[in-house]
């Protein structure tokens, strides 16, 4: 970033409750990613590189719900049931088989699982970015400012 353009941004409160928000809202997305690999690891003694591959296609999944019903609140629960429900199958039948493995090993397996989510989602999504939106909930009707009429 430009010095000039640090400046102006500090300058107005505006500009830094924004980069505020943004830094605290990537912060938790990547705590909730690393809190649920290190719950993972912890519990099942597993190493799940695939962690952020499950995220991606939950927040694929919601857009994808959101597109055809509209409502935020439905593609929340369907992504996170939905993912839930695919970690639980995927659980059943890969990760059963190599717990107890050589770490080198689940990092291999986990490793081509990310690979071939990223490549699902790629063939489903394209590799253009999307974005739902803004809530209606959390949207914030602009309030009327009084005319100032010079008379």
């Amino acid at each position: 970033m430009e010095t000039a353009a640090l400046a102006r941004c500090i300058s107005t409160v505006s500009c830094l409750v924004s980069q505020t928000t943004s830094g605290l809202v990537v912060g938790l997305l990547t705590f909730l990613v690393t809190s649920g690999l290190t719950l993972t690891f912890g519990i099942l003694k597993v190493v799940n590189f695939a962690h952020d591959a499950f995220y991606m296609l939950g927040a694929y999944v919601a857009y994808a719900v959101d597109l055809q019903t509209g409502s935020f609140l439905a593609a929340t629960l369907f992504a996170g049931i939905g993912i839930g429900l695919f970690a639980a199958v995927l659980e059943r039948t890969i990760v059963r088989r190599i717990y107890g493995a050589d770490v080198l090993v689940q990092l291999l397996i986990f490793y081509a699982l990310a690979l071939i989510l990223d490549d699902l989602v790629g063939i489903v999504w394209d590799v253009e970015f999307l974005s739902m939106g803004m809530p209606d909930a959390f949207r914030v009707a602009p309030t009327a400012r009084p005319s100032s009429s010079s008379s």
